[in-house]
């Protein structure tokens, strides 16, 4: 009898982005950081060198380790971290997140599903990934706007943990702030690669959602829109 619900945030209960949407987003982000650094004085690097450096950047640790968006952005604009203070750091990140938030919108299945599952007696996390390693906060509060947060007992961030799916790491911590063997667990997410591999090799179950069909074949059960899961579940 499964006991937890488990659940990415991106394209699994919000629209964010598809890959190749990824790009001119991120030129947007860069944008809007270099727009903040710009009001606290800093000198900023030309628009070619931010551009270089930005494309040195777009990548992730071969061993899922995360990389912090202030770091990023301090070697893009080349300034020193130690500069700014905390809530300054925060309001940075906060800068280059907000093009990916002004976009996203909340999946219509998802809080019926949610409010399903809460019925069913079901306890409901998040496991996410951020973009570019950006911090936790962000994306709780994210979590909250969509109304999403108040199911949540727990939600565990990728820069909350220093990993990034699918690292066991981020899947440790969820297991252990709920307190139950993987075995009782599911997790819902839209990356074989991270979502269900890495929830596999802990022992949890994993069902994918492909919201837009395209994946022909998988041995993951798998799930077109929310409003399948539970029976999905019921077969696990």
């Amino acid at each position: 009898m499964k006991k937890v619900a488990l659940f990415d945030l991106g394209d699994t209960l919000v629209n964010n982005y598809r890959p190749h949407q990824f790009p001119p987003i991120l030129q947007r982000c860069v944008a809007r950081a270099g727009l903040y650094l710009d009001s606290l004085g800093l000198s900023l690097p030309t628009p070619e060198v931010v551009q270089k450096r930005v494309g040195e950047e777009n990548h992730e640790a071969p061993d899922w380790k995360v990389r912090p968006l202030a770091g990023r952005l301090s070697r893009i604009f080349d300034f020193d971290l130690r500069a700014l203070s905390a809530d300054e750091q925060m309001s940075l990140c906060r800068a280059f997140c907000q093009p990916i938030f002004e976009e996203a919108w909340r999946y219509p299945d998802t809080i019926p599903t949610l409010e399903l599952l809460r019925e069913k007696g079901l306890l409901i996390g998040l496991i996410s990934n951020t973009t570019w390693g950006a911090p936790g906060l962000l994306w709780r509060e994210e979590a909250e706007r969509h109304g999403i947060a108040p199911f949540c007992e727990h939600m565990v961030f990728c820069a909350d943990v220093g990993w990034r799916k699918p690292a066991r790491q981020i899947f440790d911590r969820a297991l252990s702030l709920f307190a139950v063997e993987p075995e009782v667990c599911f997790m819902v997410g839209d990356l074989i690669p991270t979502d269900i591999v890495g929830a596999r090799g802990v022992g949890i179950s994993g069902i994918l959602i492909d919201r837009l069909g395209e994946v022909d074949s998988t041995d993951v059960p798998k799930i077109r829109s929310l409003d399948e899961l539970w029976a999905a579940v019921e077969k696990l």
